[in-house]
């Protein structure tokens, strides 16, 4: 598994998230067929989402529904969020990569202190 970073949203406001995410692919393989399927769509997804209405117009949907990325319920959905957002770049990619997965990481990490800092002497570290 690989672990992969990346940010949603604009910076200066609420809806602004860093993920951190599993995949089985790497950063590099996911951009390539992210590219690929996008040309075999003629449609860039994530160049039609920079907007700040929060939606996608019906355009759009037909086209992701087109390749089965989105459902016929979500053509009428409006208030799409940064997690629907994930789901169809998923959708896209799996257009080339049919059993990519990205999942979230954990990041629940505890802390091993009985090795913390007893390094120094035996190595020199300073």
């Amino acid at each position: 598994m690989y672990n992969i970073t990346f940010n949603l949203g604009d910076s200066d406001t609420t809806s602004y998230r860093e993920y951190h995410m599993e995949s089985n692919y790497s950063a590099s393989e996911i951009e390539e067929a992210y590219e690929k399927a996008c040309k075999m769509m003629g449609y860039y997804f994530t160049e039609s989402c920079f907007s700040n209405s929060n939606q996608l117009n019906d355009e759009d949907k037909q086209k992701l529904y087109s390749f089965g990325i989105i459902t016929t319920e979500d053509l009428t959905y409006e208030e799409w969020c940064l997690d629907d957002y994930i789901d169809i770049f998923i959708g896209v990619v799996r257009l080339v990569l049919p059993d990519f997965e990205l999942e979230y990481r954990n990041l629940n990490e505890q802390f091993l202190y009985c090795i913390d800092g007893s390094a120094e002497g035996l190595f020199g570290i300073e």
